[in-house]
């Protein structure tokens, strides 16, 4: 299992955060995952981020088909995508 950790900034266009729609993206790659809002910044602005976690075995092109589509959906630059194993247990 792997811990993938995307940061998605404010849409380029409008300025403005569009967690549904960011939500709405990563539901149709993963069946769940942790999102919360952060300040970020980019090419030295302040913005609002969305950052999302997610506990996967979803390989490498998966992930960066997700971001890809964020990017394309947000009208991101670029969309932050960073992998770390993780040892990880859901207790029950």
């Amino acid at each position: 299992m792997q811990k993938a950790i995307f940061s998605i900034g404010a849409n380029n266009e409008s300025g403005m955060l569009e967690r549904d729609a960011a939500e709405s993206v990563l539901a149709s790659f993963f069946d769940g995952f942790s999102a919360y809002e952060i300040t970020g910044f980019w090419k030295g602005q302040r913005e609002r981020t969305l950052r999302v976690e997610v506990v996967t075995d979803a390989t490498q092109e998966r992930l960066q088909a997700c971001a890809r589509k964020l990017c394309a959906v947000l009208r991101q630059d670029a969309v932050m995508l960073e992998t770390v194993s993780a040892n990880v247990q859901f207790v029950s």
